[in-house]
Order: structure tokens, then sequence, then C-alpha cells
């Protein structure tokens, strides 16, 4: 990855002041995406690539002996519920687009620091000064990307200080900010526990207002919050676990209504196995099981993923948030 050419402050601070999520109507066509358009033109074609999935996931080892997905369940029955737990989250998923992931990686010692970027009080303060976040990120150890990270903590700086209000309380933020999906959720306006409807919710999800932030960084926000249930992470890993039976391009999860087709493709596998993977119950786990399974097996050479049985039991690991 190529470091981003540097913008002066003032440019960087004309970010976008759409809302990332508008509760009150429909926003574009793909919110009420009702199947995968690159399959329209062929319904069979489509079943069968469900069908594929869903016999991909049977395989899944069971949830309760992965560890990201235990932590994932811990996530949902704990969700963050004020500013400063959603901006240590925010912080950590965006330096993700920027950093290796997995055990021993520097976003895992990050993630596990005291790192005064992790605080919300002392980021608000932050004046914006660039020499003071590369010295915190050399105090942590990083080296690369320091301009990249100054943009991401810069706009979410700017999208906090917007939407907090009187307390630390999500329910109590202010409304039309980009951090207005955290707040609706929080408030119970919003809610994608339905599996099957919720391909809704993850339409109208625009990380507008946010540097650094795509399609997949906003899902693994809410996500690793433990704010969203039916949304999915999806990256590298996942192209490399279902292989060819997606066909893919090489920029599809840089696209918004690709990234939504790939996803329902996923919803509908998983609403077809639930009589004989209830543990699977939802995107979310089915997100952590998938991340950890990918994180301890290695696929061999070729299109389709090698995922060996004799293994599917023992996969123990963890570190969502390091994506």
């Amino acid at each position: 990855m190529q470091t981003p050419v540097n913008r002066s402050d003032q440019e960087t601070r004309k970010l976008p002041k759409k809302n990332c999520y508008r509760h009150s109507g429909p926003k574009r066509p793909r919110e009420t995406l009702t199947s995968c358009s690159v399959f329209d033109t062929d319904s069979r074609k489509r079943e069968e690539v469900i069908a594929q999935i869903a016999a991909l996931l049977v395989l899944l080892p069971p949830s309760h002996s992965v560890d990201s997905s235990v932590e994932r369940q811990q996530q949902i029955a704990a969700p963050v519920s004020t500013f400063s737990g959603l901006w240590h989250v925010a912080v950590v998923c965006a330096f993700s687009s920027t950093e290796k992931s997995g055990k021993g990686s520097w976003l895992e010692r990050f993630n596990k620091s005291k790192s005064p970027l992790l605080e919300l009080k002392v980021m608000l303060a932050w004046d914006g000064n660039k020499q003071w976040v590369y010295k915190a990120l050399d105090d942590c150890g990083n080296l690369r990307l320091h301009d990249r990270k100054w943009q991401i903590l810069l706009s979410l700086q700017k999208a906090f200080k917007a939407a907090l209000g009187t307390t630390d309380l999500l329910v109590d933020g202010h409304d039309g900010t980009p951090l207005q999906v955290f707040i609706d959720v929080a408030r119970g306006r919003l809610s994608d526990e339905d599996l099957p409807t919720s391909r809704i919710f993850s339409g109208q999800l625009d990380p507008c207002g946010l540097y650094g932030i795509k399609n997949k960084q906003i899902r693994n926000i809410l996500l690793n919050a433990g704010l969203a249930r039916n949304v999915m992470a999806l990256d590298s890993r996942f192209m490399s676990y279902v292989g060819d039976r997606i066909p893919f391009k090489k920029n599809d999860l840089s696209r918004p209504d690709r990234y939504l087709e790939i996803e329902d493709i996923l919803r509908c596998a998983l609403i077809a196995i639930q009589a004989v993977r209830p543990d699977l119950s939802n995107l979310s786990i089915l997100d952590a099981v998938i991340f950890g399974f990918m994180a301890h097996d290695q696929p061999v050479k070729g299109k389709r993923s090698a995922c060996r049985p004799a293994r599917y039991h023992s996969c123990r690991t963890s570190h969502l948030m390091g994506r």
C-alpha cells in the first residue's frame, strides 16, 4: 500500500457533512436490496451459489470452540454504551486498514496499550498537532503510515465532537452526525437483529465523513462494539475462504453495491442452514468463526479454499478488532 499524499490541515478538515445513516426513509435503491444483482439474469445460478456457500458453512467448527466467536458473544451481551468505549473500538478498527492484524501484531499490542490515542478525553482536547500523534505512535512501536493515522484521528475527532452530548452515553448523543447509526442503535431506534430483513440495515450503512473507514471498517466497528448482529466485515480472508464459489473481481469489496450483494449471499446461505447449525445464529457469529478459522488454517494453493476437517475443532484464536 502506498503512503497517501499529505494534505494540509485545512484540506483535511473539509469533510463531507452527510450522515452515515438516516433512519427517516430510504436513501438510495440499494437499501432495499432483495437479490444479488450480479445474478439477476440467472436466478438459478444465484441459488446454486447460495447452496455451495451453505454447504461450506455447515463444515465450520462449532462456534463455542473458536475464541473469536466466544469474544463476539461477549461483545453482543455487553454492547458499547459510551462514546469513550466507541472511540477505542473505532480507532483500532480504523487503523486495521493500515496494519497487519493477528496474534503478536502491532495492532494487537496497541489495542491493549494505554496509548493516549485511545483515550477520548485526551483526543477531544488534542489540537490536531501531527508531531504529537507521530510521537505517540513511535512510543507504541509503530513506524509506518503516520500521516494516514493522523488523518483518521482528525476525522474521528471531528465526528465525536459533533456527536457528543451532555454526557458520555451514546443515547445522549446529538443527531445529524457521522455517528448517527451508533446513536440510533444505542437508543433502540434501529436494530438488525432479524436476520432475513437485516439487509435493509446493512444497505443504509455509509461511512461518509469518516476518513479511512470504508465498507468493511464501518461494519467491523459495529460488530466489535456489540451494536450489530447481522452484518459482516468482509476482507481478503473471507475471499480466500469461499474461493471461486462466489465470482470475485479485484475491487468488489470496495464497491458498496457489490459488497452488499456478497454479504447477502452469506445471509441467504446462513438462513438455509439454521436447522442444522443453530450455533451460527447470526452473521456476527459467522463473521467471528470464519475470521478465527482463517487465522488458524491456511488454504492450499488453488482457487478453492482447502479447509481440513481434522483441524476444525481446534481453532482457538481471537483479535477481532485487528482486521
